[in-house]
């Protein structure tokens, strides 16, 4: 858009916030007295609450249990019997393939294992290994489906086929509940053993895979509080907290996401952060929200790609982005339509007119027509 065209488009939105237009009488109930609750939440779009930015399986790791193969009742093995589906990628080349026939290889033993020290006292090392390479088994499958749904997704909205794709998580699921089933009997059988915060994390993470959130956020919240110490408490309290985010529980969910925020050295900490500022935007801490959204933008720009380069590691530069995004809708909860210029440029550089023109377009649809006018009229001057 040139100068000429956008000094118009600029002119067009002054107008229109002269006239009593049904946009300006719907965001009108929002200024002036103070806001309630439901207003508060109602005041941004969905798209722009938070949760659009979501992680994806292989932007994270789960903890390491570091189990050891010590030596190892009578159990039905049958149902934990690897599934048929062991060798669905066999066919394909490169390291991926030579992992996962690994992979499966460790998978098999370890049932042999398992079957031939079935009443060992400490067949519950066994079953904890097995059932951790379930999992990452179904990591793993999840991720090649993933990839595969991406593929055929992109061909279908470009026109190449016609039949929108349907992601295929059948095969993963089966091995989630190989591992619940050994999750379970280490926890029957063994309630007392030290590693029993190890399977209460994995029964809760296999049974939020398997659709039973609410079974799975019992297993969660049993871990962080009988066992606070545990190396696994920071994933439960993330799936927690994330949990709380997307049921709208803003207290219990920044409670859940304040240790992760409190450990700067956790590839999930800037995450927290971000989904922490929505959280406490939502609950009015205004000020506080900025600033974990403040913190981001200048972490991100201070650390290079290489120092972000990790298995578990948020994509930061996203992270960055989205938070850069969002920065409109936290300053104006704050700021001034007066200071709106030198702060932008002090917190993220380059051309200010694209940012400005977001938030007096912000300012007019939430009612404050006093500072979008201000906006508006400074911009059309500067292009002009």
């Amino acid at each position: 858009m040139n100068h000429q065209n956008l000094a118009t488009s600029l002119l067009i939105t002054l107008m229109m916030l002269a006239t009593p237009t049904a946009l300006a009488k719907k965001a009108s109930k929002f200024s002036g007295k103070k806001k309630t609750v439901a207003e508060l939440m109602a005041q941004v779009k969905e798209e722009s609450r938070g949760g659009k930015f979501q992680l994806k399986k292989n932007e994270t790791s789960l903890p390491d249990s570091k189990v050891t193969f010590t030596p190892l009742s009578q159990q039905n093995l049958e149902d934990i019997k690897p599934p048929r589906s062991a060798e669905i990628f066999k066919k394909e080349g490169g390291l991926k393939a030579e992992y996962e026939k690994i992979l499966d290889q460790q998978i098999n033993e370890l049932y042999k294992l398992t079957r031939q020290m079935k009443s060992s006292s400490n067949r519950g090392e066994l079953w904890l290994r097995l059932a951790e390479l379930y999992v990452e088994k179904a990591s793993y499958i999840d991720a090649k489906r993933q990839d595969e749904y991406d593929r055929k997704l992109s061909a279908f909205q470009s026109g190449k086929t016609k039949v929108k794709p349907k992601l295929d998580t059948d095969e993963a699921r089966e091995y989630n509940r190989k591992a619940l089933q050994l999750y379970s009997w280490f926890e029957r059988d063994f309630p007392k053993d030290p590693k029993i915060a190890q399977a209460y994390f994995f029964l809760g993470y296999n049974h939020y895979e398997l659709g039973n959130q609410k079974k799975g956020i019992e297993y969660y919240t049993r871990l962080v509080k009988k066992y606070p110490n545990s190396p696994f408490v920071t994933e439960a309290n993330f799936a927690l907290a994330e949990y709380y985010f997307d049921n709208d529980k803003w207290i219990d969910a920044y409670k859940s996401y304040s240790p992760i925020i409190k450990d700067k050295t956790h590839p999930l900490h800037s995450f927290a952060m971000y989904k922490g500022a929505w959280t406490l935007y939502r609950m009015g801490k205004f000020q506080q929200a900025l600033s974990y959204i403040e913190y981001i933008i200048k972490s991100g720009k201070a650390e290079s790609e290489g120092e972000l380069a990790s298995k578990k590691a948020v994509n930061r530069s996203k992270l960055e982005a989205e938070a850069t995004r969002d920065l409109v809708v936290f300053y104006a909860a704050t700021g001034t339509a007066e200071n709106a210029e030198t702060y932008f440029s002090e917190l993220i550089g380059g051309e200010m007119t694209p940012h400005m023109e977001k938030l007096a377009t912000y300012y007019g649809e939430r009612g404050n027509k006093d500072a979008a006018t201000y906006l508006l009229k400074k911009l059309i001057v500067q292009i002009l």
